[in-house]
């Protein structure tokens, strides 16, 4: 079972047998099975000081999208407080590519910023070019370091093309790290994407059967990469959570008086309001469609509690048009607020800041990523009950996990009117202790570092004399 749980997260060389290598022995003049074994002369032991390659379409320190960015950032900063070299080969484009430098070192981090010319491009051909560029000056990097890389690690489907052909023309080391598949977004959508979709699914398989080992954020997500891409080995797989830095959002929520007024001015609720906050993309994937559905239900059906309920989405997408339909439609203009990005009056700090409750109703669940973001917060959450979510959300202790339906969420809407003020503190509370201790960015980049050394072998050597 050891084994298996070191396999699974990535677990390297200090749960390994390598110190048995070298020479902790038995003591002098004892007898081993009758023959005298002389203690052998300790070994002075050294880290190996990597040289890593991260390449991203996005980061903190240039376009930050989503969850890879702070992926990205956040691993590589880690690394190199571990006296590790790392360069981030990274897109830059528009006002970044104009305004920040092409090199510059940041937090220790030797950051690459590939300035790439607006285009109307498509998708794919603009990936094309980006990795063509991350293969080129990783290789200029090369050849100033007089060395090659120890580690090539790409991030999503944007960077498998230059992972493949890295591997195929100097055969270094390379993993490719998902957090969700185009298969998985796409499983549960009703709209048609052309073929885009198949492209982009073959761009991932290649990758992913080039690179020496792929790693996903859960198990669950593992084993949608083992159906959707059956060429796939399953040995090649590994499994490591996102992370999240949880005293950022401290320095960034607001205070507690001025989260009162902002509930005040901007969304007219009281203390006693309960307010729901969905932020990501308004598609059918992660369940934005079933819950504004169960909004609207409840508060038609319940008029009484309309006074003590609010509900804001925030982002974009193409069901926009039709939620906002609706809402008109059915006179809740005052209790479904749509904000996008660049219109809302409260930024997304501002608004995990004022809500009660982050719902995150997925049907093909990835990372986990938006979970860990609500408890940072400290804020209870909705989530459903895939099992990458039921792996760490407890009902009614950390939020609650449920069928992503208007059945199941409505009952979860009714526990969290029917929970005290206290009990949603509470569970908001515990999620952020589960954030802080189990998904720190120091852990995972221990797991991650595990893995590397998988590859390479361990990472305390003998000191050279």
């Amino acid at each position: 079972a050891l084994l298996d749980r070191m396999e699974e997260i990535g677990v390297g060389v200090e749960y390994a047998q390598f110190e048995m290598d070298f020479g902790l022995g038995a003591s002098v003049g004892e007898y081993v099975g009758g023959v005298n074994v002389v203690e052998a002369a300790p070994v002075e032991l050294v880290q190996r000081r990597l040289r890593i390659a991260l390449l991203s379409w996005e980061s903190l320190w240039t376009h930050a999208e989503g969850p890879v960015s702070d992926l990205v950032s956040e691993l590589a900063i880690q690394l190199a407080s571990k006296d590790h070299e790392v360069h981030v080969f990274t897109r830059a484009s528009g006002s970044v590519a104009r305004t920040l430098k092409g090199y510059e070192m940041i937090q220790g981090v030797h950051v690459h910023r590939l300035g790439t010319k607006e285009s109307k491009d498509s998708l794919l051909a603009q990936c094309r070019v980006l990795c063509d560029d991350m293969v080129h000056f990783m290789k200029e990097t090369e050849q100033f370091m007089n060395a090659e890389f120890d580690i090539v690690h790409g991030f999503d489907w944007y960077t498998a093309m230059a992972i493949v052909n890295i591997k195929n023309h100097s055969g270094q080391h390379c993993i490719l790290q998902l957090l969700s598949s185009e298969k998985s977004r796409n499983l549960l959508s009703k709209r048609s994407f052309g073929g885009q979709t198949l492209h982009i699914s073959g761009i991932e398989n290649d990758g992913m059967l080039r690179s020496d080992l792929v790693i996903a954020p859960t198990g669950d997500f593992c084993e949608q990469l083992k159906v959707h891409y059956p060429d796939l080995h399953p040995a090649k797989l590994r499994k490591i959570p996102v992370g999240v830095d949880c005293l950022r959002f401290d320095t960034s929520l607001p205070s507690s008086n001025d989260r009162k007024r902002l509930r005040r001015s901007v969304l007219s609720s009281g203390v006693d309001t309960r307010i729901f906050l969905f932020a990501g993309r308004f598609h059918e994937p992660n369940g934005c469609d079933v819950w504004f559905e169960t909004a609207c239900k409840f508060l038609r059906n319940q008029p009484n509690s309309m006074s003590k309920l609010r509900f804001v989405f925030f982002g974009d997408g193409p069901l926009k048009i039709d939620m906002i339909t609706k809402i008109a439609k059915y006179n809740l203009r005052d209790h479904i607020m749509i904000w996008s990005p660049a219109q809302s009056p409260l930024s997304l700090m501002q608004l995990y800041g004022v809500c009660d409750i982050v719902a995150l109703p997925n049907r093909s669940e990835s990372s986990c990523a938006g979970v860990l973001y609500a408890w940072a917060a400290r804020k209870a959450v909705i989530t459903s009950d895939l099992e990458g979510y039921l792996d760490i959300v407890g009902t009614g202790s950390n939020g609650y996990a449920v069928q992503p339906t208007v059945s199941g969420l409505t009952w979860a809407l009714e526990q969290c009117m029917n929970a005290s003020d206290a009990e949603i503190v509470a569970m908001g509370e515990n999620g952020r202790v589960t954030a802080a201790f189990e998904h720190s960015w120091a852990k995972i980049t221990d797991w991650t570092l595990g893995v590397y050394s998988e590859l390479i072998g361990p990472l305390m050597v003998p000191k050279e004399v």
